[in-house]
């Protein structure tokens, strides 16, 4: 089989992805999503990514494997992803029967997200083991999301019908991005200990607005059209140590500790700051500006690599993640009252004798602001090698559906205040790819 075409195919993608981003889920508003490493091999199996290197994004994930990495890497990794939302109301017929839950918003969004890293191994006169270090910059948090819901006229009798009233939008976007500087030792060959830090940077943008399209529907003192937050120039610095253990050739035990990091900056603000409650409690209503702290958890994960047979080629991944969300602090939203989780994530890959690598995996994850609310991903990909470059594309399938309150009053149109909550289902699809330039070929 002839594989330029493969690869120019893979290169048009990540050249052609959409420039627009808005793939945040609504319940991460505050605290903003994980942004997934732009490494498509680990995302293919999972997202596993504590117990095996990931190439040049090792130092974000876990630097003592950095000494495991053979020679030098260079990546660049990108991802496409689209969300459908949707949200629905119970519908009864004349007897107040239930009928079907009834879709009245839908909503799809695209984000695209990049990086790069580069990572070198190299073995110094006087030293026990191999060094490894690394630097990379991807983000870590995103807070992009788009919502937009139609107000129609509900009166049978009214002409033309089912006239627009107005439009109710939520919008997000920013993000959080990290250059990290990693270095990883293995004094013996069981052992392997790492260091990074990564100097954060990033903004975020929050609207509420309302757009009205029937005259007579307003009330000016009551009912803002709109209301904006801006946080910009938000910095900080965050430290991760790494350990690997292998007390067996076939097994790897990994384990990573991110600390918990403070970003400084600025806000601004535009109308009526008390509307903009769907993060949280507004904690500044009477400000324009000012400076602003928001403070993100430290991060404990954990990760095993089995190798079941003696020649490597069918490894078994397994990550496991504990993130203290009770300790997250945003000085612009109170009462989040975010509950601590743990996710986990199992992948597999096997390497075939033509050295085509494919992988499968799951992603299980529960929202800290609801921990019951879970998100399910599957996960599967492939990769290519021709000489040093390689390529490797990953597919993620997730799913998750919870119930929440309106987002706006039906009261605000004349109509009455449901007192029931929404049924809000997510379904995302999301493409990745990475391209490595690397001096070994799959299969080592």
């Amino acid at each position: 089989m002839r594989r330029e075409p493969l690869m120019t195919l893979l290169m048009a993608a990540l050249l052609a992805a959409p420039g627009e981003a808005f793939a945040l889920t609504f319940l991460e508003l505050a605290t903003g999503d994980e942004a997934v490493v732009p490494d498509a091999r680990s995302v293919g199996m999972g997202r596993t990514r504590t117990a095996e290197p990931v190439g040049a994004f090792t130092g974000t994930t876990n630097p003592a494997l950095l000494a495991r990495l053979d020679g030098s890497v260079v990546s660049l990794g990108g991802s496409v992803l689209k969300l459908k939302e949707a949200r629905a109301i119970p519908a009864y017929d004349s007897f107040d029967g239930y009928l079907v839950e009834s879709i009245y918003v839908l909503n799809d969004e695209y984000q695209w997200d990049q990086g790069f890293g580069a990572a070198l191994t190299f073995v110094s006169d006087g030293l026990p083991g191999p060094i490894g270090i690394a630097v990379s910059r991807a983000p870590i948090r995103d807070f992009q999301y788009e919502y937009s819901e139609e107000v129609r006229e509900n009166d049978a009798f009214t002409r033309p019908r089912d006239a627009l009233l107005a439009i109710n939008e939520v919008q997000g976007d920013g993000s959080v991005d990290a250059w990290t500087f990693g270095a990883g030792f293995s004094p013996l060959r069981w052992l392997g200990v790492g260091l990074a830090l990564q100097v954060l940077d990033g903004e975020q943008d929050f609207e509420q607005r309302i757009r009205w399209m029937k005259e007579g529907t307003v009330d000016p003192v009551r009912l803002p059209e709109a209301s904006t937050v801006r946080l910009r120039s938000l910095t900080g610095k965050r430290s991760a140590v790494g350990l690997c253990l292998s007390p067996v050739h076939r097994l790897d035990i990994g384990a990573t500790w991110k600390s918990e990091t403070t970003l400084d900056g600025t806000f601004f603000r535009g109308g009526d700051f008390a509307d903009l409650s769907h993060p949280g409690v507004p904690a500044v209503t009477d400000a324009a500006g000012g400076s602003v702290e928001v403070t993100y958890p430290s991060e404990l994960a954990f990760g095993i690599s089995y190798r079941p047979r003696a020649k490597v080629r069918t490894s078994l991944h397994f990550d496991a993640t504990r993130i203290q969300w009770s300790d997250f602090e945003h000085e612009l939203w109170e009462g989040l009252d975010l509950d601590d989780v743990w996710d986990f994530r199992v992948g597999i890959e096997h390497i075939f004798y033509n050295q085509l690598p494919t992988r499968f995996g799951m992603l299980y994850r529960p929202s800290p602001r609801d921990d019951e609310i879970t998100t399910t991903a599957f996960t599967f990909g492939a990769g290519i090698e021709k000489g040093p470059l390689r390529a490797d594309l990953a597919f993620e399938v997730s799913h998750r559906e919870y119930r929440f309150e309106d987002l706006f009053d039906d009261a605000l149109y004349g109509g009455r205040t449901r007192t029931g909550t929404d049924l809000v289902e997510e379904d995302a699809t999301s493409a990745f790819v990475t391209l490595s330039y690397a001096h070994v070929p799959f299969g080592g």
